[in-house]
């Protein structure tokens, strides 16, 4: 058995208010692969507690968070389109 803490598994809505982002660009890092996920019998997507972690620890840096930002939500941010 795994830590504890390693072994929980977040829904979607759980993982971008542990770290931290707007719902849209969660679906948009599990969709293009930045997050693996783990998609299970019933066809719900979960993420665990580890790449939860690994993106908080990513994001502690400003400028990378807001690269992803601008990279994932694409130009309709900067446009309005």
């Amino acid at each position: 058995m795994g830590n504890k803490n390693t072994d929980k598994l977040h829904t979607l809505s759980e993982f971008r208010r542990e770290a931290g982002i707007p719902l849209v660009l969660a679906k948009k890092l599990v969709l293009r692969g930045e997050i693996k996920a783990v998609k299970l019998a019933d066809g719900t997507i979960r993420i665990t507690e580890e790449e939860v972690l690994r993106l908080k620890k990513i994001f502690t840096n400003r400028w990378k968070k807001i690269r992803y930002f601008f990279r994932l939500l694409g130009p309709g941010v900067i446009t309005g389109a």
